[in-house]
């Protein structure tokens, strides 16, 4: 499954019916990015879920990008972990940080609107920012969602779908 999931290059999107299935994804994706000594970045569109996405991840080392925590002092620690194989968890200004050893970023629901920043200037989009960064740095990004939409489509660049079907 990893293999599937992480495509060497452009953007794979993964649609998974239930949220055992996207954890379950996540954690695949993750342990395969980590075991290269590579870090990862993973964005989620709500501050609710990061907590529940970090227990999904079995104390594996984690770095929480918040802004309750201060955006300045998560960049920091983020900057900070030069050590390979990290986790970088986080909401849409995650997508601002790119520590060097990145091997691979994951967008969860990838479908949700809140990936969008709509309230004040500048206003970007997480995925439009991730495809620069997964572009330059020739890494593989992961859209994981429950529904397809024209939204988790990337605009440019070549990406593959996969379906996975629950019995």
């Amino acid at each position: 499954l990893a293999g599937q999931l992480l495509r060497p290059s452009g953007t794979t999107l993964a649609i998974f019916h239930t949220h055992p299935q996207r954890l379950a994804a996540i954690r695949v994706a993750v342990a395969a990015v980590l075991q290269q000594r590579r870090s990862i970045l993973l964005i989620t569109p709500h501050r609710a879920w990061l907590e529940p996405i970090r227990a999904a991840l079995h104390g594996l080392p984690c770095v929480i990008f918040d802004r309750t925590a201060g955006r300045i002092d998560a960049w920091q620690r983020t900057l900070a972990s030069r050590a390979p194989g990290v986790v970088i968890l986080g909401t849409r200004a995650a997508s601002f940080t790119a520590p060097p050893s990145l091997g691979a970023i994951i967008i969860d629901h990838a479908e949700d609107d809140d990936l969008k920043q709509e309230d004040a200037a500048p206003r970007y989009d997480a995925r439009d920012v991730t495809a620069v960064v997964a572009n330059a740095r020739r890494i593989p990004r992961l859209f994981l969602t429950a529904k397809f939409g024209v939204v988790c489509m990337p605009p440019t660049g070549r990406f593959f779908c996969l379906l996975l079907h629950t019995q």
